[in-house]
């Protein structure tokens, strides 16, 4: 009776560890795609809620530029954006205000590194300015803040 369960788990074994080539080549997702052109590092770089909207906000929002009344204060979502504003030193910033820049970062570094594969030319010197504008201007933005 061992015999017969032994060679039983042996066999669901030996299907369970074959594989299919074709199953595993084929990418499920266009988003899984690894950016090797031109287009892909633009399409990096047009990232607007990424690249464009992940600036921090927290050093203007604990100026003296503007003002809210009580009923737009106490309407903020955000619990420490409030607290902030009043200079609260128990609170810290949100983590979205180092986290975005950093993910500006990032995206501008991957796509210098795509672009040193592709060829010479005009628009690979205009993207990499772009990259590098990206990125020196989140660097700015943490430096001055934290």
């Amino acid at each position: 009776m061992k015999k017969i369960h032994y060679y039983l788990l042996l066999g669901m074994a030996m299907l369970c560890l074959q594989g299919c080539n074709k199953f595993l080549e084929t990418k499920p997702d266009t988003k899984l795609a690894i950016p090797d052109s031109f287009e892909d590092c633009q399409a990096l770089l047009d990232g607007y809620g990424t690249v464009n909207m992940s600036y921090p906000y927290v050093g203007e929002l604990c100026t003296n530029d503007f003002s809210l009344t009580s009923e737009y204060w106490a309407g903020l979502e955000v619990y420490e954006d409030r607290m902030l504003y009043i200079w609260d030193d128990q609170v810290t910033p949100p983590q979205s205000q180092w986290a975005g820049p950093y993910q500006t970062v990032y995206i501008a570094n991957q796509v210098l590194a795509i672009l040193k594969t592709l060829p010479e030319g005009v628009r690979r010197q205009q993207m990499e300015g772009a990259a590098y504008f990206y990125r020196t201007y989140a660097l700015i933005a943490l430096a001055e803040l934290f």
